[in-house]
Parts: C-alpha cells; sequence; structure tokens
C-alpha cells in the first residue's frame, strides 16, 4: 500500500467513511493491512468470512465436508493438476 493511498483512506474514515478491506484472502494472510488502516469490516477469504473492526465474526459459511470430497473426486475425475485453498 502506498503512502498515499493510507493518507486518502485515514482522511475518509476521519470524515466518518467505513473503511472495508474486501479479499478472497484470509485475515492471517494480509495482516498488515488490518494493523495499517484498522478496517470498520472485513470481507474475507471470498466472502465466506466477515469480521467487524473488533475482528468478531460476524459471517461465516463453510462448505460442508461431504460436499468437498464430491467436489475433489469430480476434480481427479477431470484433471490430474489442481489447487486448494484452504
Amino acid at each position: 500500500m502506498t503512502s498515499i493511498n493510507q493518507t486518502i483512506l485515514n482522511k475518509l474514515k476521519s470524515l466518518g467513511h467505513k473503511i472495508v478491506i474486501n479479499t478472497a484472502r484470509s485475515k492471517n494472510y494480509d495482516h498488515q493491512y488490518f494493523e495499517i488502516l484498522k478496517p470498520d469490516f472485513s470481507i474475507n477469504n471470498g466472502g465466506a468470512v466477515i469480521l467487524d473492526n473488533n475482528e468478531k465474526v460476524i459471517f461465516q459459511r463453510e462448505i460442508p465436508n461431504i460436499i468437498v470430497k464430491e467436489i475433489i473426486k469430480d476434480l481427479i475425475n477431470i484433471s490430474k493438476e489442481f489447487s486448494i485453498q484452504t
């Protein structure tokens, strides 16, 4: 993050705007942005987890294991190489 981006986001926050981080990654992966921006909310893991400004989970959705196993079986049938993020 550039210093100008950080300055602008901090200015917007001081004017009462909410700051929200939206990422496909986990909070732990992008922790430096959370420490710098201290967002009001963060949408993580491609929308599967939403945290408030105290890092309390306010929404979480997981794919049931039985469905994950079926997806993996299908992937194995159509490709020898694939990537899974957990």
